[in-house]
């Protein structure tokens, strides 16, 4: 059974706690989170560790 309907529009969600039990199933949560938005490379460079 889906969750979500195939094609529909993007939710951005972020991970907030896994657990895997062992049987092997996994509890993942999730939550809202806002979109990337248009940044590029360039500005995605200015948030790495300068060497």
């Amino acid at each position: 059974m889906r969750l979500f309907e195939e094609g529909g529009p993007s939710i951005p969600l972020r991970l907030l706690t896994s657990q895997t039990f062992s049987t092997g199933v996994l509890n993942l949560v999730y939550a809202p989170t806002t979109p990337a938005g248009d940044a590029g490379y360039e500005e995605a460079r200015t948030h790495l560790p300068q060497t």
